[in-house]
């Protein structure tokens, strides 16, 4: 992280900012905000190390700042003998989080994938959210959006909280998120696309080809368990025993 005139991270105009002077973290407020310059020590040595809490500290402040709710006693963000810092950075917001997780992770999916993370994921991942606002974040996505929706993006933040959670060792509130949540078609019975008789047909038809009958046994493969044709030809033995079968998916 590049500093510029002890200026660690910006906000953005009218925002906060992260200040480095004598070796220590500090955030400065715009005055815009209190009418004054103002200063709130985060007790962070400045090293690289404690960005990522400094980071954390100062979005949850812009966040506040741009939705209407800021702390002027500046109670909520900074550190207490009851309240230390830590306590905060531990709870960073949620958009946060994402957006660390997609870049520690970009070279892990396909573009279509980081598009629709990038994109549809993160359309419902709004500011005001902290990572252990869990269940106010659930029910809020309950009321804004589909069961299915909601069980998608809960899926995905879920996977990012724990990369955090792993990454910095602090507690896991989405463990347990998308837990009685059900996508529609899990809801209903599995779809049958072909009667027991059209299916006989299928086979006798390949069977009878002059020219298809080699993929006999493949149709069949397919239809027994359900899987695309390419999870069907990238199958190898050492995936294959007895009591299962895994196909690779993917990202």
């Amino acid at each position: 992280m590049e500093k510029a005139n002890n200026i660690i991270e910006s906000g953005g105009r009218g925002k906060a900012k992260i200040h480095s002077k004598k070796g220590r973290l500090e955030i400065r407020f715009s005055k815009q905000t209190f009418g004054k310059d103002k200063v709130m020590a985060l007790r962070l040595a400045d090293s690289p190390d404690n960005y990522p809490q400094a980071k954390s500290v100062l979005a949850l402040i812009n966040a506040d700042i741009s939705a209407g709710r800021f702390d002027f006693s500046l109670e909520r963000y900074r550190p207490t003998l009851q309240a230390p810092v830590e306590a905060i950075v531990k709870s960073p917001l949620i958009i946060f989080v994402w957006e660390e997780f997609l870049k520690a992770n970009r070279y892990r999916w396909k573009d279509s994938t980081w598009n629709y993370l990038k994109n549809t994921i993160k359309r419902w991942i709004p500011e005001q959210f902290c990572v252990n606002d869990a269940e106010v974040y659930r029910n809020w996505l309950l009321e804004n959006t589909t069961v299915s929706m909601s069980k998608r993006v809960l899926t995905w933040v879920r996977a990012a909280v724990t990369w955090w959670s792993d990454l910095h060792s602090t507690s896991n509130f989405f463990s347990n998120i998308i837990k009685g949540l059900k996508h529609r078609w899990e809801e209903s019975p599995s779809p049958r696309p072909f009667t027991d008789i059209e299916v006989e047909c299928i086979f006798d038809n390949f069977n009878k080809s002059q020219y298809y009958s080699f993929y006999t046994g493949f149709v069949r493969f397919l239809l027994a368990t359900g899987c695309r044709p390419s999870e069907a030809v990238g199958l190898r033995w050492s995936k294959v025993s007895h009591k299962s079968i895994t196909f690779r998916a993917d990202l």
